[in-house]
């Protein structure tokens, strides 16, 4: 017999899987030292499986589902008050428009549309973020 050991993998998949191969079967019956690393790794398993699973107190995936659907409505809150601002801008300046229309008689009419979408544009950014900050202050003093 050679001086080559067996590698942890042959044994352990020897142990594992019950294959009853000649040259594992006759190196263990010859090496000790083989011999005594698959009888190691027949405890180490015996422990193994004796272990019973962890248990946890509380329940992850329901957890993890309750923070998913609680977000859920924020997000369609976000969206309506955005909707709601966007058609308030829009609104006060129709109702708006008669005062308005001397200020934009002088510009070039293709940067009025600009100018006036770039307006409503960055309005609606800045109240939307004024009232995600409010809301995440309320929920910190609240929650």
């Amino acid at each position: 017999m050679s001086n080559n050991h067996l590698s942890d993998e042959a044994i352990q998949s020897f142990l594992l899987e019950d294959s009853c191969e000649e040259v594992i079967t006759s190196h263990l019956a010859v090496c000790a030292d083989c011999k005594a690393k698959m009888d190691a790794y027949k405890e180490l398993t015996f422990y193994i499986k004796k272990l019973e699973p962890e248990t946890v107190p509380f329940n992850v995936s329901e957890i993890a589902m309750q923070k998913i659907w609680a977000s859920e409505p924020k997000r369609s809150e976000e969206f309506g008050l955005i909707a709601l601002l966007a058609f308030l801008i829009m609104g006060s300046f129709v109702l708006c428009y008669p005062w308005i229309k001397p200020a934009f008689r002088n510009w070039n009419t293709s940067i009025t549309p600009f100018a006036f979408v770039t307006a409503v544009s960055i309005s609606i950014y800045i109240l939307a973020d004024l009232y995600r900050q409010y809301k995440k202050k309320i929920t910190m003093i609240f929650d």
